[in-house]
């Protein structure tokens, strides 16, 4: 279905997002992750550039969950002001907990679709007295 015309902008533009970004993009980041440590055992890594990009990685992750935030609150309106805050500090401690464990289930899932693994844990309901 990638970019067959008869699938129209799906083909386009969905679908290499996701195999970009969504599949690819985990492993992308792994990559980095081992460049930077190879780096800084190799003493090349300048500390000033990786916080630099540390932080503005941070900020912008931030600012993409605050705006997605933001854009249900306004359409929800379901929040106190006490709760908004809660959930804006959490945004910030999401790039630390949150984003590392997606990225393992991606990683994960990943290998467990190539080597064809196809089970799921079934929760087996159990009768309330």
């Amino acid at each position: 279905m990638i970019c067959n015309p008869k699938y129209g902008l799906f083909a386009f533009l969905t679908l290499p997002y996701f195999l970009l970004y969504e599949v690819l993009g985990v492993f992308m980041e792994l990559l980095g992750i081992c460049f930077v440590a190879a780096g800084a055992m190799m003493s090349v890594v300048k500390w000033e550039v990786f916080f630099a990009y540390f932080g503005l990685m941070l900020l912008i992750q931030t600012f993409t969950t605050l705006l997605s935030m933001l854009a249900f609150v306004e359409s929800q309106r379901l929040f106190r002001l006490k709760y908004l805050a809660y959930l804006i500090g959490l945004s910030f401690v999401e790039f630390f907990f949150y984003r590392w464990i997606l990225s393992i289930a991606k990683i994960q899932g990943t290998v467990d679709f190539l080597y064809k693994k196809k089970s799921h844990e079934k929760y087996v309901r159990e009768k309330r007295t």
